[in-house]
């Protein structure tokens, strides 16, 4: 239950950082780069080990 509040809350945040406020556009998109790049690897490490 935490988790979903959480991501919910990060979307949010997310949409107002892109859209709402384009002054953070530049720090939005470096640091979801980042994150992204993490999820991605977590998921072909999961794949790779047989999930």
């Amino acid at each position: 239950m935490v988790v979903a509040i959480a991501l919910l809350v990060s979307a949010e945040r997310v949409h107002r950082a892109i859209w709402v406020n384009h002054r953070y556009w530049f720090t939005t998109w470096r640091w979801g780069r980042i994150v992204m790049t993490f999820v991605v690897i977590g998921l072909v490490l999961k794949i790779a080990a047989g999930s």
